[in-house]
Formats: structure tokens, C-alpha cells, sequence
């Protein structure tokens, strides 16, 4: 991920058998033995019914997600941002992003 040409973070995951190897920043690589389900990338295409957490592709942490009823969820990340996002459908409507360096709101206009 870069911002202003800059690298912000590099992170890498990796599946050996049943384990994850998670490495950001060229740092030592953390391990996961838990199955990775469902990705924050996900949440934009497929509604998480049933989920308590993600994983952050962007910096290699599981995120945790709260059903807030009516096909509305808050995802917290390990920085303790959180994002709000809205659900029609099982199709994603809105969301509301906190992206530490940038805050914005996606709308869908159109239906595909």
C-alpha cells in the first residue's frame, strides 16, 4: 500500500498446510492457526451473516465485526478505527470509512 508515492505497508500472508504466516514490513512473521474465513475486501462484496471477526489484509490482524441489526455492521481494526457498513440484500449499500489518513462514505448509485 502506498500513499503519497510512499510505501505505508507491505504486508504478506501466506498458507503452509493449515497455518498462516503473516509478515508486515519485513518484520518477524507472526503465525495463525485459526481458518481465515472472511477478508475486510469481502465486506464490500458479500455481507458478513453470522461473523464476529476478519482478517485485515492491509495489516495482517484479525478485525472484530458487530452485527448492529437490521443488515448493519461495525468493524473495529487493531488500531480501534472502526467502519460502519449497510447491507440490502446481502449486497453492500453503504459504508462509512475511517481509514486513519482519509475518512469517506461509499454510496451505491446504481444496482449491477
Amino acid at each position: 500500500m502506498f500513499v503519497n508515492d510512499k510505501p505505508r505497508a507491505q504486508t504478506y500472508t501466506r498458507k503452509q498446510d493449515s497455518l498462516f504466516i503473516i509478515s508486515r514490513d519485513y518484520k518477524r512473521p507472526q503465525f495463525y492457526k485459526e481458518p481465515i474465513n472472511y477478508t475486510t475486501i469481502q465486506l464490500y462484496f458479500e455481507e458478513p451473516i453470522g461473523l464476529t471477526s476478519c482478517y485485515s489484509e492491509q495489516d495482517g490482524s484479525i478485525n472484530k465485526l458487530v452485527a448492529l441489526g437490521n443488515h448493519s455492521y461495525k468493524k473495529v481494526n487493531a488500531k480501534g478505527l472502526e467502519n460502519l457498513y449497510f447491507y440490502k440484500d446481502g449486497r453492500l449499500i453503504k459504508a462509512s470509512i475511517d481509514g486513519g489518513v482519509i475518512q469517506f462514505e461509499l454510496v451505491a448509485t446504481t444496482k449491477m
